[in-house]
């Protein structure tokens, strides 16, 4: 009897000790669960913090790479034109001019200035009642009417460079009132002359005037200068121009150049020198005008220098052997970051100035004529 009590004694004490040990199996499996539960959640935790975090900074990032919505501004620029004759006397111009009216002149090309954001051209004459012209000149030009200015306005070319070797024509008074009249008509000039010169053909006429245009965030900036040997600007002053443009804003910097010999395409070394140095102290772009007649463009430092655009309306011109000229679409476009790229687009124009002719500049649309062009451009041929 005592041995059956001691077997079911042993058997009660071993099953107790097994509940007792199964219990703190149980208890640490729930511990282990929970705390792997724990781990688990703050794993989620920590990995959607992260990604939040990520996720922060990468719109952080997308927000500073795209400070700029994409945008685009279309400028025109034409070359030489003068709405004027020798010594300012009735040309059959001023016939067409009041029979047909300001806008007629410049129709055939109406749709460029239409799609532009900003219409420039180099204004080579003055407008004044002056008749004191400065002497030894070959050519002395003004307008016979300062009504001739709606020419340009009617079909919004508001802004002209005005450096060029006929805003001397009648001295600083008749320069001084013909700028009175672009202010009155909202024109916008620029240009920069601070040389005295003995030569008559270039004078010693003061202008110290640059101009911006600014559409959305992009903003240019313009100058001009003269580019010959005798009559051109210091360093001082292209620097202090540029960097004043750069101070209100400007991002794209165009330089107009009034240099180089005339009628001909050969591009002179003065004319290269004076170009390098524009873009070297900051321009963008140069613009060149004088020689009546197309040259070629050249590529510096990924800028580019169109050395002359020829004519685009001269209208005392009896004839020429480069009746070419061209008008150039450039187009800035700025990307999310601001990064503004210009492309650029050439259009052959006849300039149709002179006496048998009316006066209207037409793009050209003949293939031979505008492979001539093409070829001029790129420096393949020359017509002296």
């Amino acid at each position: 009897m005592k041995k059956i009590k001691f077997i079911i004694g042993f058997f009660l004490i071993l099953i107790t000790i097994l509940y007792i040990n199964d219990t703190i199996n149980a208890n640490n499996l729930q511990k282990k669960s929970e705390n792997q539960i724990k781990k688990t959640s703050q794993i989620k935790e920590n990995s959607t913090k992260n990604q939040i975090t990520i996720k922060s900074k990468t719109k952080e990032n997308s927000t500073e790479n795209q400070k700029y919505k994409k945008q685009k501004m279309i400028i025109t620029m034409t070359g030489d034109t003068s709405v004027a004759s020798f010594f300012g006397q009735k040309i059959y111009f001023d016939t067409l001019y009041r029979q047909k009216g300001a806008k007629y002149f410049l129709n055939n090309l109406s749709n460029y200035f239409k799609n532009a954001d900003i219409n420039i051209t180099n204004l080579e004459n003055v407008f004044t009642t002056s008749n004191k012209a400065i002497g030894g000149k070959i050519y002395t030009y003004k307008s016979y009417s300062k009504d001739y200015i709606d020419v340009l306005t009617s079909h919004n070319i508001m802004y002209v460079n005005i450096v060029n070797n006929h805003m001397q024509d009648y001295l600083q008074k008749g320069f001084d009132e013909s700028m009175q009249l672009l202010d009155e008509k909202g024109i916008k000039y620029f240009g920069t002359n601070l040389t005295d010169c003995s030569n008559p053909e270039l004078g010693s006429v003061k202008v110290h005037k640059t101009q911006t245009f600014q559409k959305g965030d992009i903003k240019i900036g313009l100058a001009g200068y003269y580019a010959f040997a005798s009559s051109h600007p210091t360093d001082k002053t292209i620097k202090e121009d540029i960097a004043n443009l750069k101070k209100q804003g400007c991002n794209f910097i165009i330089v107009a150049m009034h240099g180089g010999g005339q009628e001909n395409n050969i591009v002179l070394k003065m004319q290269e020198i004076m170009a390098k140095k524009f873009i070297d102290l900051g321009a963008d772009m140069i613009y060149g005008h004088h020689p009546h007649a197309i040259q070629r463009i050249d590529t510096y430092k990924g800028k580019k220098i169109y050395y002359s655009l020829g004519n685009f309306l001269f209208v005392n011109y009896k004839g020429s052997k480069n009746p070419e000229g061209l008008l150039v679409q450039l187009t800035l476009n700025m990307d999310e970051s601001g990064k503004i790229s210009p492309t650029y687009k050439n259009v052959p124009i006849y300039w149709m100035g002179g006496y048998s002719q009316k006066y209207t500049p037409t793009e050209i649309t003949d293939k031979n004529a505008i492979q001539k062009v093409n070829n001029i451009l790129n420096g393949t041929i020359y017509v002296r």
